[in-house]
């Protein structure tokens, strides 16, 4: 099985040391995960294949195994917190680039009717990469056309939350012109997570 260990640098990366181990109550493999601190200082662990939840309230010492989120199987997931203390995951999810979020540190997400994340991209497998930007929208960045590698390309897509943290929108990237961006983007195309 693959486990886990948070090492920490104070010196700018010139030294680290062992913070804690993290093995699963479960047993399981720990996968790739992505670590988010939460607003209320605990960090929160996403493990990559099935969601597996955990938190830590000392700093990455210790581990507690807290459920599964409703993204499994799950690859190269990112996360983000925005200003209000949003987490906002952004995923391949079921083989499709997918997104969601929760309002209270990864007890719950939000899905679409049929129980998975919202989709970005139906049309492409995903593995993206990407970063919130100042405007607390999110710029990711994702390949492979639906699982087709002699296809492959690097695609890019921006979106952001609506103040309520209901929905979901499709923005034009930086820097796009807003004509050729409506040309080629259905949008800003607005998913409401209750009826997608």
């Amino acid at each position: 099985h693959l486990h886990g260990a948070i090492h920490r640098s104070d010196d700018a990366g010139r030294s680290w040391r062992l913070l804690g181990r993290i093995e699963r109550d479960d047993g399981k493999a720990l996968d790739e995960p992505s670590l988010t601190l939460l607003p209320d200082g605990r960090l929160m662990l996403l493990s990559r294949l099935d969601a597996a939840v955990l938190y830590s309230a000392n700093g990455g010492q210790s581990w507690q195994l807290s459920h599964q989120a409703p993204f499994a199987p799950l690859k190269a997931h990112r996360t983000s917190v925005l200003a209000d203390g949003t987490v906002v995951c952004w995923m391949t999810s079921n083989g499709v680039l997918r997104v969601s979020w929760s309002t209270n540190g990864g007890d719950t997400w939000t899905t679409g009717e049929d129980g998975l994340p919202l989709a970005l991209d139906a049309d492409f497998y995903g593995y993206p990469g990407g970063f919130l930007m100042a405007d607390e929208s999110v710029l990711v960045v994702y390949y492979d056309a639906a699982h087709q590698q002699q296809r492959t390309g690097v695609w890019l897509i921006r979106f952001r939350l609506d103040a309520g943290r209901k929905r979901m929108e499709i923005v034009p990237a930086p820097g796009a012109d807003a004509d050729a961006a409506d040309a080629t983007l259905p949008g800003p195309e607005e998913r409401d997570a209750d009826a997608v």
